[in-house]
């Protein structure tokens, strides 16, 4: 009887990072779309049907910890309203009050190791990036890529080491970071990681290069309005 429960717990895990992973996935080639007309910054693409998923399907203390913790980097925060004033419930006075309140809860969260203390420490990470603290991001996100084992949590956080290296100014290393994404099956999408190439080799004044990238991107995926946005657009004859 102990070995079966045993593996049944096992087999609810299994299942729960399977849903995770399908869930961020979606969240992922959904955002994508979005990344060139929004301009957002890439530490905020949170998993963030993760955090459904790891509530309904949390089965112990630490996992509910962590879903409470990540959670509150969703929490609003006030804002004016023109006629009523500071919009009612919400939960922080600035952003900056929010994301130092989510990093304290992740810390705590993070203490039980495994899955759990990984995907805490890349919370973790995207808080410190929104605070504008990238070396110690770049610490956060290191010590969750030691511990990641799913493909697609791996590729969010090699995503983040590279943005990370941008943020702090340090656009070789981005680069150097971007283009191993590039070369290799990391769970990410491609598409947007060779968007964000060309976008640091325009940063660095290798427009040529750049141009290039986006070349591969617009034939490589065609269907991707980011490989649309890149393909070259025909001259009148």
């Amino acid at each position: 009887m102990v070995t079966r429960r045993i593996t049944r717990q096992e087999m609810k895990h299994d299942e729960f990072l399977d849903l995770m992973s399908r869930l961020t996935l979606l969240f992922e080639q959904n955002w994508r779309q979005l990344a060139v007309y929004s301009g957002c910054a890439v530490a905020i693409v949170l998993a963030g049907v993760g955090i459904f998923a790891w509530t309904v399907h949390s089965r112990t203390l630490a996992e509910a910890e962590l879903a409470r913790a990540s959670s509150l980097l969703f929490s609003p925060v006030q804002e004016k309203d023109a006629e009523a004033g500071l919009r009612p419930g919400a939960a922080f006075a600035s952003d900056h009050a929010r994301d130092e309140a989510a990093l304290a809860a992740l810390k705590n969260a993070g203490k039980s190791g495994g899955t759990v203390g990984s995907l805490a420490a890349y919370y973790q990470g995207v808080a410190l990036l929104r605070l504008s603290r990238a070396s110690e991001a770049e610490a956060a996100f290191q010590q969750a890529i030691a511990g990641a084992k799913d493909s697609v949590l791996r590729g969010l956080i090699q995503h983040a080491l590279a943005t990370t290296a941008a943020q702090r100014g340090d656009l070789a290393t981005a680069e150097q970071r971007f283009r191993e994404m590039a070369q290799q099956e990391t769970g990410y999408p491609k598409d947007l990681v060779l968007f964000d190439l060309a976008k640091i080799l325009d940063q660095q004044g290798k427009a040529q290069e750049a141009s290039q990238i986006r070349q591969q991107l617009a034939k490589e995926f065609p269907d991707s309005p980011l490989g649309r946005e890149s393909s070259p657009v025909p001259q009148p004859g």
